[in-house]
Order: C-alpha cells, then sequence, then structure tokens
C-alpha cells in the first residue's frame, strides 16, 4: 500500500514537471522543487517494491525515474540559455537528494549533466566563426564531464552492490559510459591540439612584433610547437581539421619566416589534402578562413618561385644547345621561304616537306600518320588542298610536340620545341584559307 501510495504521489509530481505550462506558472525554482519532490517519492517506492519483491512495479518506477531526468533537461533547456548554468541546476537538484536510496535518480540526472556538459564543449570548439574556438571553455566542461562520469560509476557500483543489482543490469547505462570515456578521449585531444595552436599563434604574434631583427630562436620554438600539435592531432580521430591548421602554419613559417621554401611545401600540400578531405566528407568550405588563405597563398608563391628558378636553369642549358642547331634550324627557315616572298599557304606546304624528308621523328607510328597525310596532300590548285595540309601540320604537331619528346635527349627537345613553334605558326596562318 505504502509503494503505490509513494508511486501515486511522485506520479502527480512527474507529470507537473513535464507539464509545458507549468514553468511558466512557478517559474524554475519551483519545477525543480517539484521535481526533488517526485525524485524522493520514486526513490521511496523504490526501495519499497524491492523489499517486497514487486518486479513489474520496479520496472515503471525505473521507467518514471527516466521520464522525469529527461523532463528536467526539457524544462532546463527550454529556461536556460547557457548550457553551464543548465549543468549547475541539475548538479544542485542531485546534491540536495540526501536519501538513502536515491541512487538511481541520481544515476540519471548525471547523465543528463553530462549529456550537456559535452553540447558545451562541442558548442565551444565550433563556433560559427572557426577563428574564435574556445579551448578553455571545452577544456572546463570536459573536466566537469570527466568528474560526474567517475560520479556516475560510483553511482552504478553502488547500484550493483545494492538489493536493485539483483533485478536490474543497467545495459543502457554502461554502454553510455564507455561511449562518454571514448568521447572524453577524443574531445580532449581535439581541445589539447587547440591550446597547443593557441600557444603557437602566441608565440607568433611575438615573432611579429620584432621589427628589427627576427628571431630564429624563437621561429624554431614555433614550428616545435606546431610539428607537436600535429603529430598529437593525427594520433586521434577527429582532429583532421587541427592536424590541417599546424601544418599549414608551419609551411608558411617555413616559407615566410624562415625562407626554407623546399620544408614548407610538403607541410602546406599536406594541409590542402586534408583541407579537401574534409570538404569532400561534410562540405565543409575554408576558402574565406585565414589559415586556408596564407597556405594556399604560400603554397602558389612556392609553385611560381619553383617554375621559375626552373625555367631560368633550363634556358642556360637550351643557350649552347641553340647555338649548336642553329645550322640545321637555319636551312628549315630557308626551306620555308627560299627566295622570302612565299605566301603562307607556300610556306606551310614547304615546312611540312622539309620536316617530312630531313627530321624524322622518333615516334614511328606518329611519323608514319604525319608523311602519310603529307604524301597524300591533293594538288595545291585543289579545292581541299588547304584544309589537307592543315591536318598533316597537326600530325606533325603530335610527332614533334616537347611534352612527348622528354626521353631523347636535350638537343632533340629543344629542336622539337623550335620546329613546333613554326608548325603553331603556319596551322594559325592556315585558318583564314580552309
Amino acid at each position: 500500500m505504502r509503494t503505490v501510495l509513494a508511486k501515486n504521489q511522485a506520479t502527480v509530481c512527474l507529470r507537473l514537471v513535464e507539464l509545458r505550462g507549468y514553468a511558466e506558472t512557478v517559474a524554475l525554482e519551483g519545477v525543480i522543487y517539484t521535481a526533488r519532490d517526485a525524485a524522493n517519492l520514486l526513490s521511496e517506492a523504490l526501495f519499497l517494491a524491492c523489499k517486497d519483491g514487486e518486479i513489474v512495479t520496479l520496472e515503471k518506477v525505473r521507467v518514471d525515474m527516466e521520464r522525469l531526468s529527461l523532463a528536467v533537461a526539457s524544462v532546463l533547456v527550454d529556461e536556460l540559455d547557457s548550457k553551464i548554468k543548465r549543468v549547475s541546476r541539475l548538479e544542485g537538484l542531485v546534491k540536495s537528494l540526501r536519501g538513502e536510496h536515491e541512487d538511481l535518480i541520481k544515476l540519471m540526472l548525471t547523465k543528463q549533466s553530462i549529456r550537456q556538459l559535452f553540447v558545451a564543449s562541442d558548442l565551444a570548439l565550433a563556433p560559427p566563426n572557426q577563428e574564435s574556438v574556445n579551448w578553455r571553455s571545452s577544456l572546463s566542461a570536459l573536466e566537469d564531464a570527466a568528474r560526474s562520469l567517475r560520479e556516475m560509476e560510483a553511482y552504478l557500483r553502488k547500484l550493483a552492490d545494492s538489493p536493485l543489482g539483483s533485478y536490474f543490469a543497467f545495459p543502457d547505462e554502461l554502454e553510455f559510459i564507455e561511449c562518454s570515456r571514448e568521447r572524453l578521449q577524443k574531445s580532449f585531444l581535439r581541445s589539447e591540439c587547440l591550446r597547443s595552436l593557441y600557444r603557437a599563434d602566441g608565440m607568433l604574434g611575438q615573432l611579429l612584433e620584432l621589427n628589427e631583427d627576427f628571431d630564429v630562436d624563437l621561429a624554431w620554438d614555433i614550428v616545435d610547437e606546431l610539428v607537436h600539435c600535429s603529430k598529437m592531432a593525427e594520433s586521434g580521430s577527429g582532429c583532421i581539421l587541427e592536424q590541417a591548421m599546424a601544418l599549414a602554419k608551419v609551411g608558411r613559417l617555413f616559407h615566410m619566416g624562415l625562407k626554407l621554401s623546399s620544408r614548407a611545401q610538403p607541410y602546406l600540400l599536406n594541409a590542402m589534402k586534408l583541407a579537401a578531405a574534409i570538404s569532400e566528407v561534410d562540405g565543409t568550405a575554408f576558402f574565406s578562413q585565414a589559415w586556408y588563405i596564407d597556405a594556399k597563398t604560400s603554397l602558389e608563391s612556392i609553385r611560381e618561385q619553383k617554375a621559375a628558378a626552373d625555367k631560368e636553369n633550363y634556358d642556360k642549358q637550351r643557350e649552347p644547345t641553340l647555338l649548336k642547331l642553329k645550322p640545321k634550324l637555319d636551312a628549315l627557315d630557308k626551306a620555308i621561304d627560299p627566295a622570302g616572298v612565299a605566301s603562307k599557304v607556300a610556306k606551310a606546304f614547304n615546312l611540312a616537306k622539309h620536316i617530312c624528308e630531313n627530321l624524322q621523328g622518333k615516334n614511328e607510328t606518329s611519323m608514319a600518320k604525319f608523311t602519310t597525310a603529307v604524301e597524300d596532300l591533293p594538288a595545291q590548285s585543289s579545292d581541299d588542298f588547304n584544309k589537307m595540309l592543315r591536318k598533316a601540320l597537326l600530325k606533325a604537331a603530335m610527332v614533334y610536340h616537347p611534352d612527348k619528346n622528354d626521353d631523347h635527349g636535350l638537343e632533340w627537345k629543344v629542336l622539337c620545341e623550335e620546329v613546333s613553334k613554326r608548325i603553331n605558326n603556319a596551322t594559325c596562318d592556315l585558318k583564314g584559307f580552309c
């Protein structure tokens, strides 16, 4: 009889807490007070049902306790904007329950606190503006979550050793604890990575303030911090963004500060690849974020510098080769326009005929197609002559294209470059005649 009475009284309090307009009538304090009464009454009913072996009632009370914890969390979400204030209210409610048989409801309320703390941590790490990540708030919330998780484990141990342990196995709570441990580990790691990035940014600020002398030792300290952050992020899942940011900042410092472009490029490339992978998975765009813009700018600058250096080096190697090829190129130009008065069509025909007879291409198949096209040209008076000549020269372009002749030595490649220039000019001249 006492069990039924406690259960019925608890049900009344529970329904009041679940009632959407109740908080507007009695304010938040009134809801918390009613929830405390419901928790006390449900705990009493649970104890009595356990004592009398009423298994059906035990299960009903447990369900009601779960409903109560969810209802309290829902009211707090509606009434309080701050996640931390919600947690404070939940913890206050738990502390106010001082009976001997209230571990189960404390367990469920603590579970709701942990959920709110994870939400607070996630929001601190993922604000609308990525540059304003608050790792301090995240770490604080995670430390509170870890403490609450230990309390939840303590409640579970006490329940397992109590008479209730013979009725309930608590599989959902055990799974929640296991998942929360994994989540804590990942979130702690991400927060630590962000703290490391914050430290590196602080040192970078000091470095930029040194207008007169560039502090190389400080620069290398920043590199060490960022590399440590990158390795830390790589060691756990869910920290790809932090790894990308660390790599991008290392590459940027190598490029702009230490002037070591060759060391900067691998870091920048890896940062871009990670950013692309993130975008492919969840659609995140980084085009407006400073770290991404800086990394992309540095990478493009390094590529331009390398291309310029490669061209300069190639031009130096090319000059003596051009001198060596001068007789052959002069002969080609002489053959194209022997008297200096040939028409564009005549020049194009003379070019095709000369290279076909005197400059045998290395690709036998392509060369055979070009030779056949030249041999099959109709009479110059034919309406199709210009069109067929242009097609023959396009086949010649495939034979002497420099990118297709890298494997036959510098002299042959330079010759192909010069021949290709003349072929391209001739095909352009023929456009107006086709």
